[in-house]
């Protein structure tokens, strides 16, 4: 997506973000460019204020939160996978430097001129294409013992990037 962007004629998401996305530069994320986000090393892989449930349903509440998140680590610096927040960051970045859905235009700059079936958002006549999600087989002891490591410190960035939007992290014990 990145490379097809930044054909000639395309608006360039490669410059740097502030210029499309104002409030994202407001918080520690001035430098941080399209090709960070692409590559999972914006610094933004949680959000450390609390979120309502449902708020990863909740396009504005989410990009509005990236924005004003303090990344938490330099843009560039290191690498975290961003797993709930990359969807957000990038198609954010697409509707700002487009005016398009990030699913507009996958569809339109990708899919359709290389005749891709591929697809991000759908409609209900799509539902029997999609896969089931099946859960994971149980944890190892071990396994157990790392994942609940990993939040004996509830405020640091590896709890929250995987468990955030969550109101009660009781549910994770």
């Amino acid at each position: 997506m990145h490379s097809s962007a930044r054909r000639p004629g395309k608006t360039g998401l490669g410059r740097a973000d502030r210029r499309y996305w104002p409030e994202f530069a407001q918080r520690g994320s001035p430098s941080c460019q399209s090709h960070l986000v692409l590559s999972h090393r914006a610094g933004l892989p949680a959000i450390s204020q609390p979120l309502a449930s449902d708020a990863l349903y909740d396009w504005e509440a989410m990009t509005g939160a990236l924005a004003a998140q303090v990344p938490w680590w330099p843009p560039g610096s290191k690498h975290g996978y961003h797993a709930l927040t990359f969807g957000y960051l990038l198609g954010e970045l697409v509707r700002r430097t487009t005016g398009r859905s990030l699913g507009t235009y996958l569809r339109e700059e990708i899919s359709a001129p290389l005749d891709i079936d591929c697809l991000i958002g759908f409609g209900a006549d799509e539902d029997l294409r999609v896969a089931d999600i099946v859960p994971p087989p149980p944890m190892s002891a071990e396994q157990q013992e790392n994942f609940a490591a990993i939040f004996n410190d509830r405020e640091g960035v590896a709890a929250k990037a995987i468990s955030q939007p969550l109101d009660d992290h009781e549910d994770l014990e």
